[in-house]
């Protein structure tokens, strides 16, 4: 569709760009007529040069300026880029922490493993194996676990 529609767009617009492309030609043969009547001076052409070179130069420090901003911007934003994926972590791992030494999930986990080395130990028992014994003794008492 979007090739009819452009089709369609410059049948419509063709008698403008007449129209533009005629103004152009009449402008163009009055600057010609312009230039043909006025001649400028040496005197005129190197005071053009003259300012001419001095805009360029203009230009330049300004471009020598903004380049100078940007490298400074860039330096200045350059390490919060490299850190930000580092600033999510650290905050990932504040949160974990936070979760992981929560009494209550403390409390979780020792149930867990209380439970677990129990059935362990009831295996041991029956094959005679003192250090699980030992560790669920450990575990029972344990205020960390």
């Amino acid at each position: 569709m979007g090739i009819f529609s452009t089709v369609a767009e410059v049948a419509k617009n063709k008698q403008n760009f007449k129209n533009w492309e005629e103004q152009q030609k009449l402008e163009q043969s009055k600057r010609q007529q312009l230039y043909q009547n006025k001649h400028y001076s040496q005197k005129e052409i190197e005071n053009a040069r003259a300012l001419g070179t001095t805009i360029i130069d203009a230009i330049d420090v300004m471009d020598n300026h903004s380049e100078s901003v940007a490298e400074n911007v860039e330096t200045a934003t350059e390490p919060l880029v490299f850190m930000a994926p580092f600033l999510g972590t650290i905050a990932g791992t504040i949160g974990a922490f936070k979760f992981a030494f929560n009494p209550a999930f403390l409390a979780f986990l020792r149930e867990m493993m209380y439970n677990k080395l129990t059935a362990l130990s009831s295996i041991g028992e029956s094959r005679k194996k003192p250090s699980r014994n030992i560790i669920h003794s450990f575990v029972r008492k344990s205020k960390v676990f």
